[in-house]
């Protein structure tokens, strides 16, 4: 099975599409703020968030409980505007907004990134940045130095829109 969870007015066929409110695209209706989710544990092959988690009030929760229905080696891809664009502030619902390094913190035996035991891990963490389409151009070089970026001065210059990201359990 898999989940579009926050699909707002985007339907995609094949997944269980799901968001707070009804639409003429969800099929099941629930508070993504609420745990546990309507799901089994271990029942869930891969969960899509496209610019839904910088809305939520409990990142860590909500990526537990995701880690919770997701199968072994399931999938997370999400999206999240960048912590300097313009996207992350513009709207007001927006509870946070991250960067880079913000996900390699819930990578299983993560090392220098591990500050705290949040009681579950991924796997596999890939975050790349993504770039609006008239700057399209600096994704592939941008993402060659994702990390080099981050931690200098360069952020405010090449300074991507979003993150796209992958975490596999």
């Amino acid at each position: 099975m898999k989940l579009n969870l926050g699909c707002g007015n985007i339907r995609k066929e094949g997944w269980v599409n799901c968001d707070f409110v009804r639409t003429s695209a969800t099929d099941k209706v629930f508070d993504m703020t609420k745990f546990p989710y309507p799901f089994r544990s271990n029942s869930i092959d891969e969960i899509e968030m496209i610019e839904v988690i910088e809305h939520l009030p409990d990142t860590i929760a909500t990526l537990r409980e995701c880690h919770r229905i997701l199968k072994i080696g399931g999938r997370i891809h999400l999206t999240t505007p960048y912590y300097l664009s313009y996207h992350a502030w513009a709207n007001p619902d927006h509870k946070r907004a991250f960067n880079y390094m913000s996900f390699f913190h819930l990578k299983n035996n993560s090392g220098e990134h591990k500050v705290q035991d949040f009681g579950y891990g991924f796997r596999k963490v890939n975050v790349r940045y993504s770039f609006g389409f008239g700057r399209m151009m600096l994704c592939p070089i941008s993402n060659l130095f994702k990390s080099w970026i981050d931690k200098s001065f360069l952020r405010f210059i090449i300074c991507p829109e979003g993150l796209d990201v992958e975490l596999i359990k």
